[in-house]
């Protein structure tokens, strides 16, 4: 690690001026705090992995996280739609649109899924819709489900992976 290293330095009689200091203490904390961030993140890896196995292989461990907390659990969350699951997140838009009588929110919290970010704008919405109902099937064998294993998210995967290919292909074909 560079952090031990850097802060035997800052003990030492190595700087010259308190800007330098200062500048260096800085850096310290900035390393410091990356290396926090980097064991947050695998430790989140882990619980994900552990708790909602096919979940995190479809949608992420980040996604999956955000999820789970804004639905409160998993059992919660498995208690909802995939229509629900596809807007999540993005409550606040969807009653606005519902008050103005204007057109829904097409996704929430899945939109920063790698599946949909990975497509054209134009397929956004029905990426979402598909991986969100995925999902639910996801959501509900973890929750309910014995199995330890992520076979089930890694088959709906592989799934959905062709069938965006699909769409891009018949969407690039239909613009020529």
């Amino acid at each position: 690690m560079i952090g031990p290293t850097l802060r035997l330095l800052a003990t030492k009689k190595f700087f010259f001026s308190f800007k330098k200091k200062t500048f260096f203490l800085f850096l310290l904390q900035v390393i410091e705090i990356s290396d926090y961030r980097a064991q947050l993140f695998e430790y989140l890896k882990n619980r994900m992995m552990a708790v909602a196995p096919n979940l995190t292989v479809l949608v992420g461990e980040l996604v999956g996280a955000r999820l789970i907390a804004h639905a409160g659990s998993l059992l919660n969350l498995a208690k909802h739609p995939s229509s629900t699951v596809q807007i999540l997140g993005a409550e606040k838009a969807l009653f606005r649109a519902m008050k103005t009588k204007h057109d829904t929110p097409k996704y929430g919290l899945i939109y920063h899924a790698s599946l949909v970010g990975q497509t054209s704008a134009k397929l956004k919405g029905k990426v979402s819709r598909m991986l969100a109902a995925k999902a639910a099937l996801a959501i509900r064998v973890d929750a309910l489900g014995e199995d330890t294993q992520a076979t089930l998210g890694m088959e709906q995967r592989a799934d959905l992976e062709k069938k965006f290919a699909l769409l891009e292909q018949n969407a690039v074909r239909n613009r020529v």
